[in-house]
């Protein structure tokens, strides 16, 4: 049971990225172009004030860079997906998973800090030339560009991005239990109407 449930999240994933790779990665290139655009445009920009440059890197460029991470990982999934058996694809889904509950892990503190909707680190986390000691620190920070970055808007795109891959992917289950369920009840009903003809 558990196994054809599994076998039909693999199968509705592959569907999904199958289509995903027929329409998105024009949207993809696009994106990109925009971004290198947008960071020519904004490191030579000064903001009027703290509280335009926090929403700016709070809330702006992260939701933007989402989607290019979002992007970027579901064209990577689908482009190092096994050809071999379902159990490889299901394991290669599985690390892919796995991956995510890490990045969350890394980023718990900051990941809490955006949930409950906190701003008293504001300051710290999205003003550019700060930065936050407590928060692990990664190669990024130093190949970054100062003048279009903090410390944070590049993991809070990460969040954003990886919460919008977690969803679908509850989804996905979602669906696929619904269908087996369906199927379920089909072969019972089957396997009901086969009993009475035997009688």
């Amino acid at each position: 049971m558990k196994k054809g449930l599994l076998l039909g999240v693999i199968a509705m994933i592959v569907v999904a990225l199958s289509v995903y790779l027929q329409t998105k990665p024009e949207e993809l290139g696009n994106m990109r172009h925009s971004f290198t655009s947008q960071t020519t445009t904004t490191s030579t920009v000064s903001f009027p004030g703290e509280a335009e440059e926090i929403r700016f890197f709070k809330e702006i460029k992260p939701r933007f860079f989402s989607l290019l991470i979002y992007y970027s990982n579901v064209y990577n999934i689908e482009m190092r997906m096994p050809v071999g058996s379902t159990d490889d694809k299901r394991n290669h889904l599985v690390r892919t998973q796995e991956k995510i509950r890490n990045f969350f892990d890394m980023n718990l503190e900051l990941y809490g800090y955006y949930r409950s909707g906190s701003t008293h680190l504001d300051h710290i986390y999205f003003l550019r030339g700060k930065q936050d000691a407590r928060l692990p620190i990664d190669s990024l920070n130093f190949e970054r560009d100062s003048c279009f970055s903090t410390c944070c808007d590049f993991r809070m795109a990460g969040i954003l991005a990886n919460e919008k891959e977690k969803s679908e992917q509850a989804l996905i289950t979602i669906q696929t239990q619904q269908e087996q369920r369906v199927d379920e009840q089909k072969a019972a009903e089957k396997r009901e109407v086969d009993e009475v003809k035997r009688e």
